[in-house]
Order: structure tokens, then C-alpha cells, then sequence
């Protein structure tokens, strides 16, 4: 009798950790990725003030999914993505094309700007050489997804999901040079950031190791409202002659500033690992 119960009492057991197994309803999962801009964000071009230059960066992903239902759920992610500025097509863009005083990226609304100097408007200066950084946006966002099985398999499994979100996004500095035997001209520009509000559209493919362990991967479409960066300062200094004591010599530098206004747009890629609880 005694080894009856407890035959009884261990099959119970088993068959309460398989259901519960089968009925987790949470998960978390870490994602990284590729990060891959698009529109203005991705414009490189001098003569579009609204160019954002940026290149291809990373994006990295923590999320939290509560199931509420077979098909249906709520989810939280902390998402944080760099996009280099793209130094080489930058320092094509200026050695290629004449340089004014006016130059101020990622606005189309610099302000009251100073008349340009005498020299150095829509001069062609060879040998530019930049050191950029990286725009960085980090976003807090909240949204629901689907659950959908693939009858093939039932290891593998899809989530569409909607997600917005309130964010921050760093516009990178910009510091450059040009120098040959006659002619020297350098510019700088200020970083600066904004609050944004950042959505996402993807999905996401789960496979699962076992009842506890899955790899996913993911692609989403990225974007923020239009970002209103804080001022922006940008300097363009320029420089004729052989050297100071050529009497031909000249020198002129001008500073302008303004509001940034950029709209970030990225598809990004990932893989990752998940755990259910």
C-alpha cells in the first residue's frame, strides 16, 4: 500500500512540473544585433543640412513578456543602439565639394546666421581628415505581442509585436582639419541631445531548446519622433598663405548655432538567448 501512494504521489509530482513547465508565462530574453539607418538619419551629404551621416552601428535588447493569453501578451524592453557617423564619407563630402561659413548638420532651422567671411565661402579645401563619434539612443518601451506556433514545428514559434516608448537620443561631436602648403581650414561641432518618443514594429522567431531555454531572433523597424536637439554650435575656421608672416596672409573664422532637428530610423537585427519562468 505504502508503495502504491507513493508511486501515486511521485506520478502527481511529475505530472504538476510538467503543466507548470508547459504554462510558464514569463520570459526574458538579451538580444544583440546590427543596427541599420535609414531616411535623413542615413543621409550623407553636406549640402542637406538635415544629413544625419549615420552608419551602420549595434543595438542591444533586454526584454520582459508577461502571457496573458495562448496568443496574446504584454511585453518591456531597455534598448540601447549606436550608429557611427561615417568619418570616410565625410571626409569625402568636404575635400569634394566648396565649404561656406554656413554649415551646421542635423538642422534645418540654424537661426540668425553671421554673413559669410570674405574667404573661405564656397571654397574647395582638399585633405579633410574627421574624428567622430557615435549618435546613441536608449529607450524604456512597452507594447503587446502575438504568439503563433508554426504547425511544421513545435520547437519554433513567431511574435509580432508593437512597442513605443519614452527615450533619449546623443548626437555625436564633429571635429575635422585640412591642410595643404597654402591653405589650412578646420570645423568642429558641439554634441547635443533630446527626449524622444521611440517606436518599434517587428517580430521575433523563438526556438526552443527545451520547456525552460530558447534562442530567438529578431527584426524590428525603429523611429522617433522628430527630435528637437538642444543647441548645436558649429565652428568654420579658415586660413590663406604659406605662414603667418606671409604678407598675403589671411585668416577668417566664423560660428554659428542652432536647434538640431533629426528623426532617427533604424532596422535593426538580433540574435539572442531567452529563459521562461
Amino acid at each position: 500500500m505504502f508503495n502504491t501512494r507513493l508511486f501515486l504521489l511521485v506520478v502527481a509530482c511529475l505530472v504538476f512540473a510538467s503543466v507548470k513547465a508547459q504554462t510558464k508565462k514569463q520570459n526574458l530574453s538579451v538580444d544583440l544585433g546590427a543596427s541599420f539607418p535609414f531616411g535623413k538619419y542615413a543621409d550623407k551629404e553636406i549640402k542637406n543640412n538635415a544629413s544625419g551621416f549615420a552608419a551602420i552601428g549595434g543595438v542591444s535588447t533586454i526584454a520582459y513578456r508577461y502571457q496573458i493569453k495562448q496568443k496574446f501578451g504584454f511585453a518591456v524592453s531597455l534598448l540601447g543602439q549606436f550608429n557611427p557617423m561615417s568619418r570616410k564619407k565625410m571626409e569625402t563630402e568636404f575635400s569634394s565639394k566648396p565649404i561656406s561659413s554656413q554649415i551646421l548638420f542635423f538642422t534645418s532651422d540654424p537661426g540668425q546666421l553671421p554673413p559669410p567671411p570674405a574667404t573661405g565661402n564656397g571654397i574647395v579645401y582638399p585633405n579633410w581628415k574627421f574624428d567622430t563619434k557615435s549618435w546613441f539612443t536608449g529607450s524604456v518601451m512597452f507594447g503587446v505581442f502575438g504568439n503563433f506556433s508554426f504547425k511544421q514545428s513545435k520547437q519554433l514559434s513567431f511574435q509580432p509585436r508593437l512597442m513605443v516608448g519614452p527615450g533619449f537620443v546623443l548626437s555625436p561631436a564633429i571635429k575635422g582639419s585640412s591642410k595643404t602648403d597654402t591653405s589650412a581650414a578646420s570645423f568642429t561641432q558641439t554634441k547635443a541631445k533630446s527626449f524622444a518618443v521611440v517606436g518599434e514594429v517587428g517580430i521575433g522567431i523563438n526556438y526552443d531548446l527545451n520547456s525552460r531555454y530558447f534562442l530567438r531572433a529578431d527584426l524590428d523597424v525603429l523611429t522617433t519622433n522628430e527630435l528637437r536637439l538642444k543647441t548645436i554650435t558649429a565652428t568654420l575656421t579658415t586660413g590663406h598663405g604659406r605662414s603667418f608672416s606671409d604678407p598675403g596672409y589671411s585668416i577668417s573664422s566664423s560660428t554659428i548655432s542652432g536647434i538640431g532637428r533629426q528623426t532617427v530610423g533604424t532596422v535593426n537585427a538580433g540574435l539572442g538567448l531567452g529563459i521562461r519562468f
